[in-house]
């Protein structure tokens, strides 16, 4: 291979997707988060603290799914096989948008339904079964640069039993939480410009009578967030017989028992 060592900070799903990829041209791949990643035990499948939306409606599109696939042979259908299930999104959900409810239509569209926590166990199994990816765990606290000050050359580490990682490259797949643009302007570079649209989303589960049949489809409604309302809400089956319930509004329009302050 060309390249010796890639680090990606952060084990999101962007993070786990990187490694992957990365993986085919890098020696070796290390996976830095401060989270432990676990593969086993109940805490495998309990939403993590640094996924704040990690509750909220997910569900994979046909070319996310398509370009998942071509990193991790297989891995919708091992969606489908741990309980998640696929739907025609303009046949089998009910939408209202523009003051209107859209004509429901059969297409070749397809979707997979699902609780995020699974998602990410189950891409955390395949990409950590990966011979060259390594996880490590820790806090990325800064970016090292090579003496000309040309390029980055590593991370530096806290709350880890190593206080750097030399690489080849980083990734920040942090999200919102990252601390790249500081350490770029600490490095001497031009801060990234950045921009950011407040959002804010209340959701719940619901169980359907019989856990294994496959949500009803008369159950699955959305109502578009627009630009006038600034408001929307859904109903979307997530697998295993539940249903996640949602209301989320844009500029402070906040749904009921969400707090203002």
């Amino acid at each position: 291979m060309p390249f010796e060592h890639a680090v990606v900070l952060g084990g999101s799903i962007a993070g786990l997707l990187a490694a992957a990829a990365l993986s085919e041209s890098f020696e070796q791949v290390t996976i830095v988060d401060r989270d432990l990643l676990a593969v086993d035990g109940p805490e495998a499948l309990r939403s993590r603290k640094g996924v704040p939306h990690g509750d909220q409606i997910h569900h994979m599109l046909s070319l996310g799914s398509e370009r998942i696939d071509s990193l991790l042979p297989g891995f919708d259908d091992e969606l489908l096989e741990h309980g998640c299930q696929r739907y025609d999104p303009t046949a089998d959900f009910a939408q209202y948008a523009n003051g209107r409810w859209q004509l429901r239509v059969h297409s070749d569209m397809r979707i997979t339904c699902f609780q995020r926590p699974l998602l990410e166990w189950v891409m955390r199994q395949r990409v950590f079964r990966l011979d060259n990816i390594a996880v490590h765990r820790g806090l990325a606290a800064g970016l090292l640069s090579s003496p000309d000050g040309r390029r980055v050359i590593g991370v530096t580490l806290e709350n880890s039993s190593e206080d750097r990682l030399i690489a080849d490259l980083v990734v920040d797949a942090t999200g919102r939480t990252s601390s790249a643009t500081k350490w770029l302007d600490v490095l001497g570079y031009d801060k990234p410009r950045s921009r950011c649209c407040a959002c804010t989303w209340g959701t719940r589960r619901f169980s359907s009578s019989s856990r294994r049949e496959p949500c009803p489809k008369d159950c699955t409604a959305s109502s578009a967030q627009e630009c006038e309302q600034l408001q929307g809400r859904g109903i979307r089956p997530c697998g295993d017989g539940l249903h996640i319930v949602m209301a989320g509004g844009m500029m402070r329009n906040y749904p009921p028992g969400i707090s203002t302050a």
